[in-house]
């Protein structure tokens, strides 16, 4: 018998607040359509709570196979890095972004700043960074462009120092039309990105899957309903971070 051993740690704000925060209490993990899903290494994962359908990575989706128990989940295969267990429906196959140019980049960071607000402390002087994801401290992870009915927009995330700031932009990254900053307690993340907009759960609305991992087996899965129609909008609806996963 397999045993999962998880530390929780919730910090979350409120959505579409342009960087404002307000700390509020955790939801309940096994209460949604998805579940949080983390992987355990040679091509294994852990999908918490029940047994859902699909398997979400940042290429699409998968079929589930169960490999054993794993406290209140399973144990699954996982061809890609686990994100999300889905309930079943339609697989889900992301288009591959286009390559973006270096000036819509940091174009996007400069943006980043504008939600992120300026650095705390001491700023360094002297040069500045060549890589245009980079700028304050701010490094860019994600910038997808998103299709809808009237000219595209972008969706961007990007962190600074543990706190993860997800936008939606125009479609040249100078103006934010409406974001969302999460402070998640942290240092700063290894790794941060983004899904690119879907319907996960199946009804009729999109969604976004921002995920982060950091040292030690720290984890974060972030999903969020995307307002495609004439005015863009960012809703956080479901958020789950732990500090290390495991299954002994």
């Amino acid at each position: 018998m397999y045993a999962w051993v998880a530390a929780g740690l919730w910090i979350l704000g409120c959505a579409g607040g342009h960087g404002d925060e307000v700390v509020v209490a955790p939801p309940d993990p096994c209460g949604s359509d998805w579940v949080a899903a983390f992987p355990l290494g040679d091509g294994e994962a852990m999908v918490e709570c029940g047994s859902p359908g699909r398997l979400l990575t940042p290429k699409g989706t998968e079929p589930i196979e169960v490999l054993g128990a794993c406290g209140s989940g399973h144990r699954v295969v996982a061809g890609g890095l686990a994100l999300l267990g889905l309930p079943p429906g339609q697989p889900i196959s992301p288009l591959r972004p286009p390559a973006n140019s270096a000036a819509l980049v940091e174009r996007a960071a400069w943006r980043l700043a504008e939600v992120l607000g300026p650095e705390q402390g001491l700023r360094p002087g002297g040069a500045q960074a060549a890589d245009p994801a980079l700028f304050e401290g701010i490094r860019v992870r994600t910038v997808r462009k998103t299709r809808r009915m009237g000219p595209p927009v972008l969706v961007v995330v990007g962190d600074r120092r543990g706190r993860i700031a997800s936008a939606i932009m125009d479609r040249e990254a100078e103006r934010v039309i409406d974001s969302d900053l999460l402070d998640t307690g942290a240092v700063g993340w290894t790794e941060v990105g983004a899904t690119s907009a879907a319907d996960l759960d199946g009804d009729g609305q999109q969604e976004v899957a921002v995920w982060a991992r950091g040292e030690g087996g720290a984890a974060l899965r972030v999903v969020y309903r995307v307002d495609l129609g004439p005015e863009p909008a960012l809703d956080r609806i479901w958020t789950r971070q732990v500090d290390r996963v495991s299954c002994d």
